[in-house]
């Protein structure tokens, strides 16, 4: 350990002290992420960067970078995305994040094309500034299923008139985006989704978006059956007996969120999928459906066909670009869901 300086930058072969780190910063928040999304992504283990406290020894700053395998036109590229960005809070404003992350760069552009981020709106100001490109951003798409959906339903002296006049409304504008779709021979079913073609899928998929992570088997396993702490709903979509995609929803505060799809390139097709979702959404009594995508995704014109409204941009979508070759990207050659960001 480097004792002219208050801190040294390492580059850790284990996740432990991150973890305690997380735990200063989040106390009480219950998780079970790390040897999961670190030391078990079929990608490869994650990369752990810290800045310690020379005088005291602990750990005080950290990054993250995850592996993540993706599909870049016509070849299978490394993408490093950055994650678990920390600082102890009695080291704040001290600039040690920028310096990690200076460090950090050094060591990693010769593993990766680029590298990708997803800050809130209150952090991209500071991320473009230091040199991140924007690329695109995500927008949520919502359905509501019932009245209690709508804020003005929530209020405590007009929530009640305001569900009697809006349920018959709902009613009639779900039967009328529904109505329209013939599901003859379709069907959505709990499934834990190993009897996919997912390299049929996701050759589909690319002929959209020629730029995704790689869903094959490994990544479906990973991400969504071996994940801890989910209450991950699993659906495989079929046509005439033959496995055609799939969702992941996962109920958060009365509502399902969709984590992942994939549902094929025609819109009928992604039509009928989510008319079935929408049923399964309904029986299972959750109040909204909402879909958090990046912008122009291949399945955003059947959402707004069978009711969905886009109603906002959540967070931006950067990229740090380390290879010539990426340095331009359009964000409709993109698909990005939930799936690739939300590490529990």
């Amino acid at each position: 350990m480097n004792m002219k300086t208050p801190f040294t930058i390492e580059e850790l072969n284990h996740y432990l002290d991150v973890e305690r780190l997380y735990r200063v910063i989040y106390p009480g928040k219950i998780c079970s992420k790390f040897d999961w999304l670190y030391a078990q992504n079929p990608a490869g283990n994650a990369q752990v960067f810290v800045t310690r406290d020379n005088a005291t020894g602990e750990v005080v700053a950290a990054l993250v970078i995850m592996p993540m395998r993706v599909w870049f036109f016509d070849r299978e590229i490394r993408v490093g995305q950055a994650i678990d960005g920390m600082v102890h809070p009695e080291y704040r404003n001290r600039h040690l994040f920028n310096s990690l992350f200076k460090e950090v760069f050094q060591q990693i552009q010769k593993r990766y094309e680029f590298l990708l981020g997803f800050p809130n709106q209150a952090a991209l100001g500071s991320e473009l500034r230091a040199g991140w490109k924007r690329i695109g951003s995500f927008f949520t798409y919502s359905l509501p299923l019932k009245p209690t959906a709508a804020r003005l339903c929530q209020h405590r002296f007009l929530g009640a008139p305001a569900s009697l006049v809006l349920s018959p409304l709902l009613t009639l504008y779900h039967k009328f985006h529904l109505s329209r779709v013939d599901v003859s021979g379709a069907e959505l079913q709990l499934s834990d989704l190993t009897d996919l073609n997912a390299d049929a899928l996701f050759a589909k998929l690319k002929q959209r978006h020629p730029i995704a992570t790689i869903r094959d088997s490994d990544f479906i396993s990973w991400r969504f059956r071996k994940v801890p702490e989910s209450n991950y709903v699993t659906l495989q979509y079929s046509l005439d007996g033959q496995p055609r995609g799939y969702f992941v929803v996962k109920g958060n505060k009365g509502s399902a969120e969709i984590i992942d799809l994939s549902i094929g390139q025609d819109l009928i097709d992604q039509q009928r999928s989510l008319k079935l979702l929408i049923e399964f959404c309904h029986a299972a009594g959750y109040r909204a459906i909402h879909f958090i995508v990046s912008e122009s995704s291949y399945c955003c014109p059947a959402l707004k066909k069978m009711g969905f409204i886009r109603r906002k941009a959540d967070s931006s979508i950067i990229m740090w670009p380390i290879s010539e070759a990426v340095s331009r990207i359009n964000i409709e050659d993109c698909f990005i869901t939930i799936a690739d960001t939300d590490w529990i």
